[in-house]
């Protein structure tokens, strides 16, 4: 594909993305079909503890008091009881692991209500590896209603000296810290960013969009800390050097639910240089779509797609990672890299517990669901000796490029960090000629995490 053509694909799929949008809203009566798989959980997970826990659990009486407690959530803090409380401080405290910081501790406070007037947060933290202090804060204010088909939107502030990891796309810090601390399993590479940043956000009627600014300097981290709990080897000594220099960078996101359809669109783009100035002049495209699809009652299909593509300046930072996420299980965690990365997934969901569709006693607190899927990754624009990303001018993987995989899953979901999380452990097994072999991979997000907001 020609440089023209592929900007006529962006073009497109940003297109397609404002289109659902901006697309009129459907009345309730005739909205989207309602995600079958979490539904169905939640109703299980309501009998069985029900069920487990009897009179216990019943739902008392109260006849009147939901519409009390409706009418008094909807207005802001303090206005029920004529005290206003939004600058009463909160306190909490901020932990992280990694090769590269060691041990990172530290504390947030923060002070307002987002609201209201707007609320200011500060945090600060140590890192006892290369004995370094970071910190940064933040003011955040939001307009509008509370409801899904009220407009809102919002402004955001900050200025920081952080750190961040080159993956932007399949990063948590939670999850991967803990996998770090515990057996060293991290692949992920980090580096510092000190500067500032703002953002404008809006959402309505299951659709979104965000704009962003960030000029921030980013510098390397060495690897400070190779010990982890359970004395294991870690899956990755060093920690790769960023490109040292300057980003003065814009961030465009839309993204929606189609109407009528169980299906989100998700568009970004990256921008860096050229009337923005910097040390970096490059343009970053990622475009990714999902949904769920019940087969019958006791099943749920769940396909996802993404494609990402640097032109420009191809960095350690603003490259695409691919291994261990939806499309590519079989090859190890960002194991690959490119200027360019395409993949899918077409997954089948057990929507019941797996022991009670098999009528068999089961922990009611402690469901286990079931999956099967097929998929296919690719990276492409890298050196073929040091597998590094490098610009290429193609807009495309070439067929030996693509990796095939077929495989299953455990999945429970506990409910945290975030409702809609599942904790999964599946194996993955590679098709296809070459020497790969299957691997086992252990992970937690969403069914549709190809998607960065469902």
């Amino acid at each position: 594909m020609s440089r023209l053509s592929f900007f006529a694909l962006r073009a497109a799929l940003v297109a397609a993305t404002l289109a659902a949008c901006l697309a009129p809203s459907v009345a309730r009566a005739q909205g989207a079909p309602s995600d079958s798989s979490f539904d169905a959980y939640v109703r299980g997970l309501s009998d069985s503890t029900d069920a487990f826990f009897g009179l216990t659990a019943a739902p008392p009486d109260t006849a009147g008091l939901d519409s009390a407690l409706a009418a008094g959530l909807a207005k802001p803090p303090g206005a029920a009881t004529g005290r206003r409380t939004s600058w009463r401080p909160s306190l909490g405290h901020r932990q992280a692991f990694n090769r590269a910081l060691g041990v990172a501790l530290g504390a947030n406070a923060g002070v307002g209500a987002s609201r209201e007037w707007g609320r200011v947060n500060g945090w600060a933290d140590y890192a006892n590896g290369p004995n370094l202090w970071l910190g940064g804060g933040s003011y955040s204010k939001r307009w509008g209603g509370e409801e899904d088909e009220d407009l809102n939107y919002g402004l955001g502030l900050s200025v920081s000296r952080g750190w961040s990891a080159f993956d932007r796309d399949h990063f948590d810090r939670l999850f991967d810290s803990g996998y770090a601390l515990l057996y060293g399993n991290d692949r992920n590479h980090y580096y510092r960013t000190d500067g500032a940043g703002a953002s404008l956000t809006f959402g309505r009627n299951g659709r979104w969009g965000t704009l962003q600014y960030r000029n921030q300097l980013e510098s390397p981290l060495a690897t400070t800390a190779s010990w982890n709990l359970f004395r294991a080897e870690p899956a990755v000594f060093e920690n790769r050097a960023a490109a040292f220099g300057r980003a003065s960078e814009t961030k465009i996101t839309l993204g929606g639910r189609v109407p009528r359809m169980p299906v989100t669109l998700e568009a970004q783009w990256w921008g860096a240089g050229g009337p923005l100035g910097g040390d970096f002049d490059y343009s970053r495209a990622r475009f990714a779509a999902g949904g769920a699809f019940p087969l019958g009652e006791l099943f749920a299909l769940l396909p996802q797609v993404h494609y990402g593509r640097v032109t420009g300046d191809v960095t350690p930072q603003n490259a695409f990672y691919l291994g261990g996420g939806p499309g590519l299980r079989a090859a190890d965690g960002k194991s690959l890299q490119g200027a360019g990365a395409a993949g899918a997934c077409l997954e089948v969901l057990l929507q019941d517990d797996f022991l009670h569709a098999l009528h068999l006693r089961q922990p009611p607190t402690f469901p286990i669901q079931l999956s099967a899927f097929a998929g296919l990754g690719a990276a492409w624009g890298y050196d073929p000796v040091t597998g590094l990303a490098s610009a290429t001018s193609a807009n495309w993987p070439e067929a030996r490029e693509w990796q095939p995989e077929v495989g299953g899953a455990v999945l429970y979901r506990p409910g945290i960090p975030q409702p809609d999380y599942f904790v999964r452990i599946a194996y993955a097994m590679p098709v296809g000629p070459g020497d790969r072999e299957g691997r086992f991979a252990l992970s937690l997000g969403t069914m549709l995490s190809s998607l960065h907001k469902r």
